[in-house]
């Protein structure tokens, strides 16, 4: 069961470099000394290691201000974090076209940080699968979350990436698809103005995953990472909400993803499908979004008419 109240517990665990040991406090000086001069550690100012490995890339979403209303830095912040999962997913196949990679049982860790907490700045992390940018799991301040139909190896995984920790997962009654989560119709609804963005976030934080409320904001911060990772026009609509309060859609100043926001959603793997098979040189058919008929790459990276443009695009490498 999730706490009654978020606890000011250390920060998620890391991989920490070793403290210095030697015999005697001489040797360890001239050691110290030697170090510095080669210039290969900050003595004053040492950081704790953050291992990379081939299995697990760790990336940091800066939060702080998000909650204060429209912010341009926070934007800033908010898309570097989308680029980084976007290429820590995918390759270069095309001018804004992207595909995932095809080698399972990768995950990619969004530490979602909030330098203006003072008790602790890292309290959720969220766990995407590298191939498909399937959100998995979670941890919040300690406690570890996994979908009901998350693979098994998001366990193993963890545990290897941060031995000596925690790597028990509670698993949740209910998956991570959007029939569990929330609907069409609500995810479209869902504003990602600042506050709004926010107040998904640390509801999801302060009430966990139990709460009555907490499938529909996991479908927000779902919408926000992993779609806008997948579709340059998702995360125009986040981030110019973050920034702007707002994207201008050619009438109106719009925070939601609305109708064709949630057709994206639902139609990844066509659209991926058009590009593989055009890049390939067979016939793909078309995909209908919002009413708006998509049947090429010019159709997806330029857009046309009343088409708006989706690019960058990032294809799921498992569509042939």
């Amino acid at each position: 069961m999730a706490p009654a109240e978020l606890r000011t517990a250390q920060a998620l665990p890391s991989p920490h470099l070793s403290p210095w040991q030697a015999p005697g406090k001489r040797l360890a000086a001239v050691l110290l000394t030697l170090v510095a001069l080669l210039g290969f550690v900050n003595i004053t100012n040492a950081a704790p290691a953050e291992a990379q490995t081939r299995y697990w890339t760790i990336l940091h979403w800066e939060v702080q201000g998000m909650g204060s209303g429209a912010s341009q830095d926070v934007e800033r912040r908010y898309r570097r974090m989308i680029a980084e999962l976007r290429e820590s997913s995918g390759s270069h196949i095309g001018t804004d076209l992207m595909r995932t990679t095809t080698v399972t049982q990768r995950y990619i860790e969004v530490r979602v940080i909030d330098r203006w907490d003072t008790s602790n700045q890292h309290r959720l992390s969220l766990y995407f699968r590298a191939d498909n940018l399937y959100l998995d799991g979670y941890t919040i301040v300690g406690r570890n979350y996994m979908f009901s139909d998350a693979p098994g190896y998001l366990t193993t995984r963890f545990g290897n990436q941060y031995p000596g920790s925690n790597a028990l997962f509670e698993r949740l009654g209910y998956s991570g698809h959007y029939s569990n989560l929330a609907n069409a119709e609500t995810r479209g609804a869902q504003s990602f103005g600042g506050p709004n963005l926010w107040g998904a976030i640390s509801g999801l934080v302060n009430q966990g995953p139990h709460d009555a409320s907490s499938r529909n904001r996991t479908a927000a911060v779902i919408t926000a990472t992993a779609e806008a990772a997948r579709f340059g026009w998702i995360e125009n609509r986040v981030g110019n909400s973050l920034g702007e309060n707002g994207d201008y859609d050619g009438q109106a100043w719009q925070t939601q993803i609305g109708g064709f926001g949630t057709d994206l959603q639902n139609n990844w793997a066509a659209l991926s499908r058009i590009v593989y098979r055009q890049q390939n040189g067979t016939a793909s058919t078309p995909v209908m979004i919002n009413g708006r008929r998509y049947a090429s790459i010019s159709d997806i990276v330029n857009g046309y008419h009343n088409h708006p443009r989706l690019a960058p695009f990032l294809t799921l490498g498992s569509i042939t």
